[in-house]
């Protein structure tokens, strides 16, 4: 399987999401209850186990929310190169191949044509041209319409319905987007529960 079929990941991505949040969740909630449950019980020691597993927590998503921007950072194009390295070689694959699919799939869900620079990557591309001589203006079908669904269709360069935007442009806003609200995300979340520990601690000092 290509590359591009790695990237493949935003539908199963997202129930992953989901699962991840409802695991995050119960957990939050257990480790709220304990705080709640010392608290009540007035518990010097299990105050301050509370606050320090919370500090514990919340220092680990701090180093995690850094390690991300490093990771972005430090490869802005990583993802944008897999996606190129799969795209160019649409025009070798045969109707029914898995990678051909997936290309069209991205290219018709994302609204988005070539991958960089937009319809003229096919026009630059000697396969494609080798694939259909006489058709200088020729792009792929998912470039205008669902492949799934217009199968008889042509789109070509003069289409105006035809998608402007490279995919691999496309797939790295969306992945820095996601990066950006995680990190965000993580980071707020880490000072509020750095605030709970301080809090618990301080309830726990002031139980004699």
């Amino acid at each position: 399987m290509s590359a591009l079929s790695k990237v493949n990941v935003f539908e199963k991505g997202q129930k992953i999401l989901s699962i991840l949040m409802i695991v995050t969740g119960f957990l939050l909630f257990s480790i709220s209850l304990a705080g709640f449950w010392a608290a009540f019980k007035e518990s010097k020691n299990l105050l301050y186990t509370y606050g320090a597993i919370i500090a514990g927590l919340a220092i680990y998503k701090i180093v995690l929310a850094f390690f991300l921007i490093a990771i972005i950072s430090k490869n802005p194009e990583i993802f944008r190169d897999k996606i190129m390295t799969s795209m160019k070689k649409y025009p070798l694959y045969k109707v029914n191949d898995e990678n051909k699919i997936i290309i069209d799939d991205l290219q018709w869900q994302l609204s988005c044509c070539g991958w960089l620079k937009g319809p003229k990557d096919w026009n630059d591309s000697n396969d494609w041209k080798n694939k259909f001589r006489g058709y200088a203006d020729r792009l792929p079908r998912s470039c205008c319409f669902n492949p799934k669904v217009e199968r008889k269709k042509v789109c070509t360069m003069k289409a105006k319905s035809h998608f402007k935007t490279g995919c691999a442009i496309k797939i790295e806003r969306i992945i820095f987007k996601i990066f950006t609200f995680t990190c965000s995300f993580l980071t707020v979340f880490s000072m509020i529960q750095l605030a709970a520990a301080c809090f618990a601690c301080m309830l726990g000092a002031a139980i004699v």
